[in-house]
């Protein structure tokens, strides 16, 4: 599933790219969800844009010790979080020391809140801690 979750991300980066300039717009539902590919020079949403390559080095480290416990571990929903959170920061990673920039490429609106551009490799990380920390929750309830 690792493999998945980067092809997914590298593939949807290829294909708007091949087909949508930087700073075009493309719309895919009319105010709701729009393709509109920038640079992004930062992590996540775009956070830590001048502190990438310490910010890189410190989640790999954290990514690697997660994995050491949850390789060791049975729980499905840990082992799902990692592998969702794992491979959309290694799609954002390959992207950055390739090219120097992420390409965040889609723009989602919500009645007036526009929220930053991102990428699949973003969602896979925001789904993969939503499914850990809800785990967390449920299994303390």
């Amino acid at each position: 599933m690792f493999l998945f979750v980067v092809l997914i991300d590298q593939t949807t980066k290829y294909l708007v790219m091949s087909k949508l300039p930087l700073g075009d717009s493309f719309i895919i539902i009319n105010d709701f969800i729009y393709l509109s590919p920038v640079q992004n020079r930062g992590i996540t949403l775009g956070a830590f844009q001048k502190s990438w390559y310490f910010y890189s080095i410190l989640i790999l480290v954290i990514l690697c010790a997660f994995f050491c416990y949850v390789t060791k571990s049975k729980n499905t929903y840990l082992k799902l979080s990692s592998t969702l959170i794992a491979g959309g920061f290694i799609g954002n990673l390959i992207d950055f020391f390739l090219k120097g920039s992420v390409i965040d490429f889609l723009n989602i609106k919500i009645l007036s809140l526009t929220f930053p551009n991102t990428n699949f490799a973003d969602i896979f990380i925001v789904a993969g801690i939503t499914v850990f920390i809800t785990h967390f929750i449920n299994k303390e309830s």
